[in-house]
């Protein structure tokens, strides 16, 4: 009753969830209404880049990420480009630099990446990751791992229209916070 007397809700449902863990989930899982996505645990990417980097598949990894993060940060803003009620369907605009990252963070955020923030310096960005993924042993932290690199290699080269190579990956455990650069 508490719940329906707030302004913005319209319809409140009460369901036993007694034995039932996944049935208040929708299936399946999309982000942006579109894009289905997959729920895997964090640990599998890094368990996937031993296998890969046995095998001499390291780039691989890398290109598959920077590929990831290039095509979210043009979905996104595809997204703003045809939304409803777009004055100019023949001719898109763009979004505003500082609306599409903060969507493309709060996307990352959404999808278990983590939260993430940019500084921008003179040839040098940072990308600093609060709560990455992270292996089973969460000590080693993020760090390391070539896909997730890739991605936010990816998010930063179509921002700033250059190769983003990381020169640092660093992990705080204590923080839980992975820094990329």
């Amino acid at each position: 009753i508490q719940l329906r007397r707030l302004k913005h809700v319209t319809n409140v449902e009460s369901t036993t969830m007694k034995n039932q863990m996944f049935d208040g989930l929708l299936f399946p899982l999309v982000l942006m209404d579109s894009n289905r996505v997959v729920a895997i645990s964090s640990p599998l990417m890094f368990e996937i880049q031993e296998i890969l980097s046995a095998h001499g598949q390291r780039t691989a990894l890398l290109e598959a990420g920077r590929r990831y993060g290039r095509d979210l940060v043009s979905a996104i803003k595809e997204k703003f480009e045809t939304a409803p009620g777009h004055k100019h369907p023949d001719h898109p605009i763009a979004p505003d630099v500082k609306v599409l990252k903060s969507n493309v963070g709060r996307y990352m955020k959404t999808a278990g990446w983590g939260k993430i923030t940019w500084e921008e310096g003179d040839g040098l960005e940072q990308i600093i990751i609060q709560d990455p993924p992270v292996p089973r042993n969460r000590e080693l932290g993020g760090s390391g791992n070539l896909f997730l690199q890739g991605i936010f290699a990816g998010v930063v080269e179509i921002f700033s229209g250059k190769t983003f190579s990381i020169v640092e990956d660093h992990y705080d455990s204590q923080r839980r916070v992975l820094t990329l650069g």
